[in-house]
């Protein structure tokens, strides 16, 4: 469920809308935009209301002009104890380049925890020296280290990071019939998300729901015979519902925004 928590997220949950000017570009850095929000939503499956609570967060790191995104997911209730309590943590470590305008990541972790067994990867990106350390560990030892180059001009970043950049307008102004190509650090094959959004024809009982938003993926990487997520946003981008296809074992996994907090 982690990897499908990880896609579901990145496109669905960080869709909101950001602060703009009027010739289209926030009149705030992209952290100052961003800081102190805070997403909570809640998981279901099948007919099976609540399997897991998310809350999605955007703060200020220590030093200056970076700041940490993190993701917590856990699942609760029968479910919960059916997958052993499993829980998922997200970090990443992301700093302003191009004026206050991207977010580019320089430290990203993932932690997954289902029952005693645990295991985390960590990944260090040192953009001057062209760098990427990625460090796996199982139960508490480290288990691999592996260290690649950064190619010349390439975009690398994390999928929290890739997904507040999206918002931004980083990659283009998010608009009916467009087709935009989120890049993220490679894995899996997998160097970006293509995102194709629409206008919706359907109901508008809630927040006027204006947008149907489609991202393909690989299946074997969300455990779904289909490789689709699904999602429907409000006039002002906020997600109002989505859902990933066919997982397997699962089903249609649902996610509903409950609130937004933001302090800043």
């Amino acid at each position: 469920m982690g990897i499908v928590f990880s896609l579901f997220l990145s496109i669905l949950l960080s869709l909101c809308h950001p602060a703009k000017a009027e010739d289209g570009k926030s009149p705030k850095t992209i952290g100052e935009t961003f800081l102190g929000e805070e997403l909570h939503y809640e998981i279901d499956f099948w007919i099976i209301k609540g399997i897991a609570d998310v809350v999605l967060s955007f703060s200020r790191d220590s030093e200056k002009g970076r700041y940490v995104i993190t993701l917590k997911g856990k699942t609760k209730g029968i479910i919960g104890y059916a997958l052993r309590q499993r829980e998922d943590y997200y970090r990443a470590v992301s700093e302003e380049i191009d004026g206050g305008r991207k977010l580019r990541t320089v430290y990203y972790e993932e932690y997954v925890k289902i029952g005693s067994k645990t295991r985390k990867n960590i990944h260090f990106f040192d953009h001057e020296k062209r760098r990427w350390i990625h460090k796996y560990y199982k139960d508490g030892r480290e288990r691999r280290e592996t260290v690649k180059e950064i190619p010349n001009n390439a975009d690398y970043n994390d999928f929290l990071t890739a997904a507040y950049n999206f918002r931004y307008g980083v990659y283009g102004d998010i608009r009916g019939g467009g087709i935009y190509k989120v890049p993220v650090f490679p894995r899996r094959g997998i160097a970006h998300y293509e995102v194709k959004v629409s206008s919706y024809e359907g109901s508008q009982s809630f927040c006027e729901k204006a947008f149907f938003v489609e991202l393909k993926v690989d299946p074997e990487l969300i455990n779904s015979s289909q490789g689709i997520i699904e999602g429907l946003l409000s006039h002002d981008l906020y997600p109002v519902e989505g859902v990933i296809r066919d997982v397997v074992f699962f089903g249609d996994v649902k996610g509903r925004l409950k609130r937004r907090i933001k302090t800043s």
